[in-house]
């Protein structure tokens, strides 16, 4: 007996562009001088997120390290399989991050930046512009 074959199987499937967005976010650093930014939603279970570009600024008088998380916690010894970039923000200079590849969330996960090294207090902002995509199948 021979079973049916699924569309995306048979023709494959191609990301459609659905919508652009911008999303600022804001946090404040706590006790330990780690500032944690999320947005506000996370990625759709039948979408995808593809990060164009990330920009980070913040008032701290500290170089800050800079982790872009899917928002996976971390696993043993410390290790963060959801770990998708990373980088430094030099004292007085904002960060920016171009993806000429593009930065992919999947659904379920949620775009999350980790700051640390900030003194209690300082704020850390960020601009995450992305495309959202859906799989759809591919024409005859």
């Amino acid at each position: 007996m021979t079973l049916p074959v699924s569309v995306q199987r048979t023709r494959g499937v191609q990301l459609l562009v659905i919508d652009y967005k911008v999303e600022t976010m804001q946090a404040i650093a706590d006790a330990t001088g780690t500032a944690t930014l999320t947005t506000k939603y996370a990625v759709d279970p039948d979408l995808i997120w593809r990060g164009e570009r990330l920009v980070v600024q913040s008032n701290s008088a500290n170089k800050l390290n800079l982790q872009v998380t899917d928002g996976s916690s971390a696993g043993a010894g410390g290790i963060n399989f959801g770990l998708r970039d990373f980088g430094q923000a030099p004292t007085g200079f904002s960060q920016v991050a171009e993806y000429p590849a593009m930065l992919t969330l999947l659904g379920g996960q949620q775009f999350t930046l980790i700051a640390t090294g900030a003194a209690v207090g300082d704020i850390v902002g960020a601009s995450f512009q992305y495309a959202i995509m859906m799989k759809v199948p591919m024409p005859e």
